[in-house]
């Protein structure tokens, strides 16, 4: 929410959005000057079924990329470092991390968010997703990326809490261990050898 003043007078506008409203300015008293207690714990909200592409890179293994063919009948397919482990891939545990991420929330945003950003320099998770979701304007699909990282608030330990960040937002949100652990179970029924390299 963007607002103004010209003259005497006051004005808001939803970005994005092309109307224009004129208020009165006695009720900027109730506008919050630290919005980070007003932002809401809801980090990610999709349908599963619109999930494209999902990424983890837990440090130090390799990338594990999985993608969803909705064309060929919504089947999964999995990669690491270019050799094919969808034979190894655990679609329950998958289906239980995509809908764990379809409806993803922080326990608390923090209010000095330069340590989790300091932290977040060496993440212990990065999850990546490209999300399908229709264009306003054009009503046609469009892929939508985005990457969670997450880290512990002591580095090289498990700890109680752990910072995270969703792409380049400069606000740090915190999560529960037993969260971040439910997102590390493993997907892959066994760990071939392409699968640890």
């Amino acid at each position: 929410l963007r607002i103004g003043q010209r003259q005497n007078r006051f004005y808001a506008q939803w970005s994005g959005r092309p109307t224009v409203m004129q208020f009165d300015g006695s009720i900027l008293g109730s506008v919050p000057r630290e919005w980070i207690r007003y932002k809401s714990p809801r980090l990610l909200g999709f349908a599963p079924l619109s999930l494209r592409r999902l990424t983890l890179t837990e440090d130090p293994a390799p990338p594990l990329e999985c993608i969803f063919d909705h064309a060929a009948g919504a089947t999964w397919s999995a990669s690491r470092q270019g050799a094919d482990v969808t034979e190894y891939l655990d679609r329950q545990q998958l289906e239980r991390l995509v809908n764990r991420l379809s409806e993803f929330e922080a326990h608390d945003w923090s209010s000095d968010p330069t340590a989790g950003l300091e932290a977040l320099q060496q993440p212990l998770l990065v999850v990546d997703l490209v999300i399908e979701q229709f264009d306003e304007t054009s009503g046609e699909p469009k892929p939508v990326p985005v990457r969670m990282s997450l880290a512990p608030t002591v580095a090289g330990q498990r700890t109680a809490l752990y910072y995270g960040r969703l792409n380049n937002d400069p606000n740090v949100f915190i999560v529960r261990r037993p969260l971040v652990e439910e997102l590390l179970q493993p997907i892959l029924k066994t760990k071939p050898e392409a699968a640890t390299k």
